[in-house]
């Protein structure tokens, strides 16, 4: 029986990721997400090289400003927003990971950068996520094996 001391992030990892062009508009990565029923995708530049991560938390911040700091949110204000290209919502580098990276040290890698996701990178280029819910489901395999 496999543990998961003996799993390395490609097998584990969501392939194929949901890329943004860095262009993309706030509004059509919101419908690109949703529709995907993804939390966040790698935003990539004309190469189709990895410029950074947008999530769900990003783009509800864009539309609405008071989502991170907590304050009341004022729901007429948001008619007036001018929505942004996600390139303009990264927050610093993303945090990459290659794919024959123990899971566990991609777990920690993910606990020390306080993030949810981990973009999986070939060459500057992404070629899957590492998510939370990538963890919870092979936990959930693994476990359910006698």
């Amino acid at each position: 029986m496999i543990s998961l001391d003996e799993l390395v992030v490609k097998d584990v990892m969501s392939t194929d990721p949901v890329c943004l062009h860095r262009e993309t508009s706030v509004a059509e990565a919101i419908q690109v997400l949703v529709g995907r029923g993804v939390q966040g995708a790698p935003v990539v530049d004309e190469e189709g090289d990895l410029l950074g991560v947008v999530s769900t938390s990003d783009l509800l911040a864009a539309l609405a400003p008071a989502y991170r700091t907590g304050e009341p949110l004022d729901v007429q204000a948001l008619h007036g927003v001018k929505l942004q290209h996600v390139h303009d919502l990264l927050e610093g580098p993303p945090i990459t990971v290659e794919e024959e990276l123990a899971v566990g040290a991609a777990c920690q890698l993910m606990v020390k950068e306080r993030v949810h996701r981990l973009v999986v990178t070939r060459e500057h280029r992404p070629v899957g996520m590492f998510s939370a819910i990538d963890l919870v489901r092979v936990t959930a395999c693994l476990a359910a094996k006698p």
